[in-house]
C-alpha cells in the first residue's frame, strides 16, 4: 500500500467524518479503510484520529497532518495532470467571464480561429460585468477588466486603453457642453452601478469630484445605449465608445481631464500547473490584443 493511498484514505475519513462513508466513497472495505489509516498512525508513530462510537476528532497533529496532506495530494493531481497536458492538445471547458463590449470587440471577432486552432476546447462564454466566484462557477479566465484581484489571483496586462466622457450631440446641443469638471454639476451623469463609489469621477492628475447621478445602470451595453438616446453623460473605456466617435453619434468631452491610460487584464486563480487549455487561450489572444 502506498503512502500517498494511505494519505488519500486518511483525508477522506476526515472529509467524511466518518470510516462507514468513507470506504463507501472510496470502494473498499470499512475494515480495509480502517486498517490503511491505522498502519499510517504507525508508520508516523503519532495518533491522527481520536475514535469515540459516535464521531472521530483530529489530534492536534491529525489536524497539521490533514491540511499537508491535502496539499501533497492536490499537488500530486496536478502533476499527473500537467504530463497529460503535455503529451495531449488543450482539450475540455473553458469557462471564460467578460463584459458585453470586450466580448463584441475584443473576443468574438477571433473566435474562430481559436476554436479552428484549438477544436478539443468546448469554450463556454459567459457575458457579465462582475467579480464571479471561480471555484464556486467553475469559471477559468475573466478578461477585459481592470480590477485589483486578491493575491490567490494570477493577473496579466494584455492591453491598455484609457476612459473617455461623451454624450450625443442632441444632448449637448440641449445641456450645453461641459468644459471643465466642475461643470458636471449642472449635468446629467450616468454612472454604472457597480463601480465603488459610483458617484465619484476620477480625473487626470488623481483629482476627483462627487456628483449626484441622474441615472445608475449595472451594465456598460446600457450605458451605451442610454448617452446615444441623449440622456446623459457617459465615462467609458475607450474603445467602447470609438466607433461611435468617429460616426458622430458620440461626442468626447473633457478629453484633457481624462486619467489617461489604464491597463486591462486577464486573470485567472493562482495554481502551481497552469492548464494548457487557459495557457493556450491566454497566449493566442495576447497576441490579437494590443
Amino acid at each position: 500500500m502506498s503512502h500517498l493511498t494511505q494519505m488519500e484514505t486518511f483525508v477522506k475519513v476526515v472529509e467524511c467524518n466518518s470510516f462507514a462513508a468513507a470506504s463507501r466513497e472510496i470502494g473498499i472495505s470499512n475494515a480495509a479503510v480502517s486498517k490503511q489509516v491505522s498502519r499510517l498512525e504507525e508508520r508516523l508513530g503519532v495518533q491522527l484520529l481520536k475514535r469515540t462510537t459516535r464521531r472521530l476528532e483530529l489530534t492536534d497533529a491529525g489536524s497539521c497532518y490533514f491540511e499537508q496532506c491535502k496539499k501533497v495530494i492536490e499537488e500530486a493531481y496536478e502533476a499527473d495532470s500537467l504530463v497529460t497536458q503535455l503529451r495531449t492538445e488543450p482539450q475540455g471547458t473553458l469557462k471564460v467571464l467578460t463584459g458585453s463590449h470586450f466580448a463584441e470587440k475584443k473576443i468574438i471577432p477571433d473566435l474562430p480561429a481559436f476554436m479552428e486552432k484549438f477544436p478539443k476546447i468546448n469554450f463556454d462564454l459567459v457575458i457579465d460585468e462582475r467579480i464571479p466566484d471561480f471555484k464556486k462557477e467553475g469559471v477559468d479566465i475573466m478578461i477585459g477588466h481592470n480590477i485589483l484581484l486578491p493575491e490567490e489571483f494570477v493577473q496579466r496586462k494584455i492591453m491598455t486603453t484609457r476612459y473617455a466622457f461623451c454624450a450625443s450631440p442632441s444632448y449637448l446641443e440641449k445641456f450645453g457642453t461641459p468644459n471643465q469638471p466642475t461643470d458636471l454639476a449642472n449635468h446629467r451623469y450616468i454612472t454604472h452601478s457597480m463601480r465603488t463609489p459610483n458617484n465619484i469621477i476620477q480625473f487626470k492628475g488623481e483629482k476627483q469630484m462627487q456628483v449626484n447621478p441622474y441615472l445608475h445602470v449595472n451594465n456598460a451595453t446600457a450605458m451605451y445605449l442610454c448617452a446615444l438616446q441623449g440622456l446623459g453623460i457617459i465615462k467609458l473605456h475607450h474603445y467602447v465608445v470609438a466607433d461611435a466617435i468617429k460616426k458622430g453619434d458620440l461626442v468626447e468631452i473633457l478629453e484633457k481631464y481624462n486619467e489617461g491610460k489604464i491597463y486591462l487584464n486577464v486573470s485567472y486563480l493562482h495554481r502551481r500547473f497552469v492548464p494548457s487549455k487557459i495557457r493556450a487561450f491566454i497566449d493566442f489572444y495576447c497576441s490579437k490584443l494590443k
